[in-house]
């Protein structure tokens, strides 16, 4: 808003790889004993590092309650000596709901295994035997084996997502790329293929000329510019030529925006020197990965349209 911009200190807590040594909240056997809330709590902050500042729908299950609830209930088992049956297999369901609702995208593998291994060997110390000790290690153990298992199911859909954005893409590399030189039709299939480089949710805004940016003589962007098309749930809307142009500073504020996005990314659309626009990707998934390779993509096919049919972006004026 044209006002002073005024450093400012942010509490943070670093949290490395297997290559990098971190702090990791040493779990206090009176604690454990005492059963503290506060305790139970630091100790998901610790292991599931990444859900407090994580954007989060009130439909989800509340992940920092549910492990309150067994691991409380598994400390109060071990100072009691006892845990019936029923307990037992509550405890496994609350395990099952706890991993199988997302719980290890807020960790890392190593990281949780290495908490859930310090408590568990607390518990054991604390409760030198008995059958309780047992039902506790099994659990333990589930929680182990659900981890390792959610972490399976993730890499697996990976799999699936990126194979199925390589078959996006080759259908966007077909459809772009048009070989009728002069033809409005080419920037047309362009945009409308859009929607298959795989964001749900995003805007494209075209500069009315190519922007060329050198290093030594860049003088920065023009003001205006045109909101193109914008993609609602991965179907492609063109806007009309006559609501198209804007102000820079107003892109994030068009009414064609999609109104279920939670924010958007910018990501400049260029190929080579030719900056053509930005495209504005919904915060979503590894958008934060993809978003630069989907504008680019983008570019390119502006750039070999362009090429191709050399007034292909002043005849969609």
């Amino acid at each position: 808003n044209g006002n002073e911009a005024k450093p400012a200190f942010v509490n943070t807590r670093l949290y490395g790889r297997e290559s990098l040594p971190y702090e990791m909240y040493d779990y206090n056997t009176l604690e454990m004993i005492n059963i503290e809330p506060k305790f139970i709590y630091r100790m998901f902050d610790d292991c599931f590092y990444r859900f407090n500042s994580s954007r989060r729908d009130r439909e989800m299950v509340d992940l920092k309650r549910l492990f309150y609830e067994f691991i409380s209930r598994m400390l109060l088992s071990m100072k009691h000596r006892y845990m019936s049956i029923e307990t037992y297999d509550e405890l496994c369901r609350l395990i099952d709901i706890f991993f199988d609702n997302g719980a290890m995208r807020y960790t890392d593998t190593a990281k949780l295994l290495k908490c859930v291994e310090m408590l568990q060997t607390q518990m054991n110390i604390i409760q030198h035997s008995g059958i309780t000790r047992e039902q506790i290690n099994r659990l333990f153990l589930r929680m182990k084996d659900k981890a390792i298992l959610a972490i399976a199911n993730v890499l697996s859909s990976e799999r699936k997502e990126n194979n199925e954005e390589q078959r996006h893409l080759q259908f966007f590399t077909v459809e772009s790329m048009g070989f009728d030189n002069g033809s409005d039709k080419v920037f047309e299939r362009i945009l409308k293929s859009i929607g298959r480089l795989g964001t749900k949710n995003a805007a494209f805004y075209m500069y009315d000329e190519p922007v060329i940016y050198t290093p030594d003589s860049f003088e920065g962007f023009p003001q205006f510019l045109r909101i193109i098309c914008v993609v609602r749930d991965g179907h492609v809307n063109i806007i009309p030529e006559a609501r198209q142009r804007c102000k820079l500073k107003d892109i994030f504020a068009r009414t064609e925006l999609p109104s279920k996005a939670k924010g958007f990314l910018t990501f400049p659309v260029f190929h080579r020197d030719n900056i053509y626009g930005l495209l504005l990707c919904e915060p979503v998934g590894d958008i934060y990965n993809r978003g630069e390779y989907i504008a680019l993509q983008l570019g390119r096919a502006l750039y070999l349209n362009d090429l191709d049919s050399p007034s292909l972006l002043s005849s969609s004026h």
